[in-house]
């Protein structure tokens, strides 16, 4: 079976790190919006015509009655309180985000992003059970490819990440309507996970491996 790779992210109302003995951050503070992305592959329609992967999106907003929040974690994603007290609760949210991989065919996935693994995940698995078990304990973190790159080609961690980055808002731009939305910009969970997908895919295409057959 091949592997399904998704781009993922959320949004929380905290993000500073806790201090020693303190109850984890993913305990404390809220997952309020998640964001999944996949490029689909028609692999006959892209060998016989030579069309690009079609993305996919899923974002919702999960309500919360009470949380605690840091003020700077609630301006950079710029959802107001009312409107987080009043959406969907996580099990709603969970169960659509398994609707949603089901509808396109995705029965367990890899997710992808930056610091995926040690910040995403966590706050996914306590609040969105069903789901998390729909995503794989191996993660991408995009952090890792940029630093990989960074040091092959003698380029900052900045400027790689950047190179990414731009690719990724111009592939949007061209291969969804979403940029249309005003809200649809970073911060905005499914914005950020397609950036992350897309990310991936220019970081794979300029990675050069040479003669690594033979340590394998």
């Amino acid at each position: 079976m091949t592997d399904v790779f998704l781009g993922l992210d959320g949004e929380m109302t905290g993000a500073t790190m806790q201090p020693p003995g303190a109850k984890p951050n993913f305990q404390r503070y809220a997952l309020v919006q998640i964001g999944l992305a996949d490029l689909y592959v028609n692999e006959i329609d892209e060998t016989l015509y030579g069309r690009k992967p079609e993305p996919h999106w899923f974002l919702a907003t999960i309500g919360h009655n009470t949380f605690d929040k840091e003020d700077e974690a609630m301006a950079v994603h710029g959802i107001p309180e009312d409107v987080i007290r009043g959406a969907a609760r996580p099990a709603e949210v969970d169960s659509l985000a398994v609707k949603w991989m089901e509808e396109n065919g995705i029965r367990k996935a890899i997710p992808v992003g930056y610091s995926v693994g040690s910040f995403d995940m966590p706050y996914f698995r306590e609040t969105l059970p069903e789901l998390s078990r729909r995503l794989s304990m191996r993660q991408v973190d995009l952090n890792g490819v940029v630093f990989t790159i960074s040091k092959i080609t003698g380029r900052s961690y900045k400027a790689v990440k950047a190179a990414g980055k731009n690719y990724a808002e111009k592939a949007i731009r061209e291969n969804t309507s979403m940029t249309t939305d005003v809200g649809f910009k970073a911060h905005n969970a499914a914005y950020d996970a397609l950036v992350a997908i897309y990310s991936w895919e220019f970081f794979r295409n300029i990675l050069v491996v040479r003669e690594f057959h033979d340590h394998f």
